[in-house]
């Protein structure tokens, strides 16, 4: 579970190192339209953050009815990562295209597997 909150906090680092030296870069040109092409922020990709907490949400779901412990690690990292993401999002990030209602409908249809996952589960966990 902490591999998600690590992997996310480095790619956000190092989507920061990659920001300051392309802001760094830019000083030494001297045409605007090279200077704007420097400074433009990069690309929000939505699916890799989307994909890792459904993954962990698929985790904590499926093998927190063995380790209770798993949800509050779960949530924790759940938090964290929606924190750091949304200040990423707000300082650094270019604003990211507009999502439609396709994306809920499958996550909801995706995590109503996963409830059904969760409850099929519990009671293997808890057999012996």
């Amino acid at each position: 579970l902490t591999d998600i909150v690590l992997l996310v906090l480095l790619s956000e680092i190092s989507a920061i190192g990659l920001m300051l030296l392309k802001r760094l870069l830019a000083r030494c040109k001297s045409a605007q339209l090279s200077i704007n092409a420097w400074f433009r922020p990069p690309e929000w990709i939505f699916a890799d953050r989307y994909a890792h907490m459904l993954k962990l949400v698929a985790v904590v779901m499926c093998f927190g009815p063995a380790a209770p412990v798993l949800y509050f690690i779960g949530g924790i990292s759940l938090l964290l990562s929606v924190t750091i993401q949304k200040f990423m999002l707000l300082k650094v990030y270019a604003r990211p295209r507009p999502l439609d209602d396709a994306l809920a409908w499958r996550s909801r249809g995706f995590l109503q597997a996963l409830f059904f996952l969760h409850v099929t589960m519990a009671p293997l966990f808890y057999a012996e």
